[in-house]
């Protein structure tokens, strides 16, 4: 049986399905528990009714993945709609402990380093993948314009901590002094010779994140700094060896 997703069950209604994701909350009422399942595309109520199967889900911890089996019939309390009843449900990993905040609020009220810390879980808040998605839009958006203007995207080396295959030419970078890291120091900056010399055609795109490594390691600025400039645009550079045009976006 194929996947169903939440956002499918509607379409699904009187037949069985079979669905996996997150615990994302539950409700232990007196005769019935409400379990909803969180996946990439929102959320489904799961209905369970046998007591043994209430007492097991009542021990599962938050952000536990799960997967089920059950008939999709139509609840107007449900989300959508549309809710999942006669289920077995099976555990497929489960945390050791609950996570630090609750995802199913509306805000997550924690401190930025453990926001941080827990980053792994944090990202799975509905508002925080909505960051995400606008800035994928916004690349989206950017490439698909200038890639309709006759623009090439390129994409330059980047530093690394090791070879990443056998027989790769590597070489040592001094790293605030302590030590050395291994890899390919050529920069991205567009105003970099070795950008223009590869370049295809006068036209070039690159999109790259940007961050910032800083030497005040204990700080949570040290250690997850991220720039928080705008979009950058550049439409004329000098002194390159070619004076070729292109435009260049930074995601900062």
């Amino acid at each position: 049986m194929e996947r169903t997703l939440a956002s499918e069950l509607g379409s699904k209604v009187g037949e069985r399905v079979r669905m996996a994701g997150w615990l994302h909350h539950q409700r232990q009422l007196a005769n019935v528990a409400l379990v909803l399942l969180r996946d990439r595309s929102g959320i489904a109520q799961i209905v369970v009714v046998d007591a043994g199967d209430r007492d097991a889900v009542a021990g599962l911890h938050p952000q536990t993945v799960i997967e089920l089996e059950g008939t999709a019939v139509q609840s107007d309390q449900a989300p959508a709609g549309v809710e999942v009843v006669d289920a077995n449900i099976s555990v497929i990993n489960q945390p050791t402990t609950p996570p630090p905040f609750e995802l199913r609020r509306p805000q997550l009220n924690a401190q930025l380093p453990t926001l941080l810390d827990h980053a792994a879980v944090s990202l799975r808040h509905p508002a925080r993948r909505a960051i995400a998605k606008v800035a994928a839009a916004s690349v989206s958006g950017f490439r698909s314009g200038l890639d309709g203007m006759g623009f090439t995207e390129v994409f330059t080396p980047k530093v690394v901590a090791a070879a990443t295959e056998s027989g790769a030419n590597v070489f040592p970078i001094d790293w605030f002094g302590e030590g050395s890291a291994a890899g390919s120091a050529t920069s991205s900056r567009p105003d970099r010779p070795n950008l223009i010399d590869a370049c295809p055609t006068p036209c070039v795109i690159q999109t790259d994140p940007i961050g910032a490594l800083e030497t005040s390691a204990p700080s949570v600025a040290g250690r997850y700094h991220r720039g928080a400039g705008p979009l950058g645009l550049v439409d004329d550079v000098t002194g390159t060896r070619l004076g070729q045009k292109y435009w260049v976006l930074t995601s900062r």
